[in-house]
């Protein structure tokens, strides 16, 4: 009988330490995650946000098993919350060239804006110019018509003035 009784002080002593045991490298597991996300939360945020949630989803899932005790579910979800930090960064990067590549596309299509447009305006200055000067306006424009052009390319004008000091 006593032999029993220190058995069952023994296994439970030994449940114990075997829990303790797995505790360490549960926190440890979590507070990896943890810094790992630090470093890739405000590219996550801003490239790839769906990624990040399933970060921060899966380190508060794990969060809530440390608190249950269930410190091997913690252990076993270790590699998946690594191939999920992976994925994070992986489209984040992604996310951030896509974003580059629209920027430089940008600039491609400013430049041949900025050439064309003001061609395109001076072609209609001068035909709006001719159009004053004519004794007759063309079938279908008449003064109210010329002035209204008139007032369009202004605010064209100006507009682009605007945009081309931005």
């Amino acid at each position: 009988r006593t032999v029993r009784k220190i058995a069952v002080v023994a296994a439970i002593a030994m449940l114990a330490v075997a829990c303790a045991s797995q505790k360490e490298p549960a926190a440890k597991v979590i507070s990896d995650a943890e810094a790992s996300l630090s470093v890739l939360r405000e590219q996550g945020e801003k490239y790839a946000p769906q990624a990040l949630k399933v970060v921060e989803d899966s380190i508060a899932s794990m969060k809530s098993n440390l608190e249950k005790g269930d410190y091997a579910a913690i252990l076993a979800r270790g590699p998946e919350m690594t191939k999920e930090l992976v994925a994070l960064k992986d489209a984040a990067d992604a996310g951030k060239a896509e974003l580059d590549a629209a920027v430089v596309k940008a600039k491609e299509d400013w430049t041949a804006y900025s050439t064309a447009l003001p061609q395109t305006v001076e072609s209609i200055q001068r035909r709006i110019d001719s159009l004053g000067k004519a004794r007759r306006l063309p079938v279908g424009l008449d003064k109210a018509g010329l002035e209204d052009a008139k007032s369009s390319l202004e605010t064209l004008k100006s507009d682009w003035t605007e945009a081309g000091a931005a």
